[in-house]
């Protein structure tokens, strides 16, 4: 990747965009963007981490899964951080499973490399430790959130959270994937959609997603959205 394409895409996300600038210069030679595919695991919980990504476009669900096959996710990663956070706090196993939620574009490198590069500066050990705590605060809320919250709160929360990392309206992905992530059966969250289709806030049909009306969307969402909301600005 030439320089000037290198910080076209740095700047497309938050936490690389704001280390110093010799440090994205030390990194440049073994940086690669990559385009992430819907569904394509990143890292397995509990195996050794290899790359750390940091999405210029795609989303990412960190999720946690149980004995019984069951799993919900954690928290969401997009823009604005990291996957493989672990390996930049000095252990070298993911926590937990990374998934990719919605398809797009990513800028990774081995994380051994990008701590050998520039994991020991004060600066950037500030910005991983500030965003470990951000992340912290958004499985806190997803955990209490999970236990309180009815299907229909979650679901919305979880579409705005969703389109705040994209910017857009326009959502891909399936009704299993979305119950997975909210740990519900795909045919509770079909009746949900059709609620919300009925009420004119979403469009749904074959794996595609539109809303139709966000101020709607927001006013059925839980009190859990605004916190999570807040962490990205």
């Amino acid at each position: 990747m030439g320089p000037e394409e290198f910080a076209k895409h740095v700047k497309h996300n938050r936490l690389l965009a704001a280390m110093p600038q010799y440090d994205i210069e030390v990194l440049l030679p073994d940086m690669e963007k990559v385009s992430l595919k819907f569904g394509q695991p990143l890292c397995t919980s509990g195996e050794a981490i290899d790359y750390i990504y940091f999405p210029t476009g795609a989303v990412v669900s960190l999720v946690h899964h149980m004995v019984n096959g069951a799993s919900a996710e954690l928290a969401v990663v997009g823009d604005e951080g990291v996957v493989g956070l672990n390996l930049l706090l000095g252990v070298n196993t993911s926590a937990n499973s990374a998934i990719v939620q919605l398809a797009g574009a990513s800028l990774r490198i081995r994380g051994t490399l990008f701590v050998t590069r520039c994991g020991g500066g004060a600066a950037v050990q500030q910005l991983v430790l500030l965003y470990a705590e951000s992340l912290l605060r958004h499985v806190s809320i997803t955990a209490a959130c999970n236990a309180l919250h009815s299907v229909e709160q979650r679901l919305c929360k979880w579409l705005l959270v969703c389109m705040d990392r994209r910017t857009t309206t326009e959502l891909t992905m399936t009704q299993q994937f979305i119950a997975t992530m909210l740990g519900d059966r795909r045919e509770t969250i079909a009746l949900n959609e059709q609620a919300l289709q009925a009420a004119g806030i979403i469009r749904y049909g074959r794996g595609h997603m539109s809303v139709l009306d966000r101020t709607k969307l927001e006013a059925r969402a839980c009190e859990c959205y605004s916190p999570l909301r807040r962490l990205l600005l």
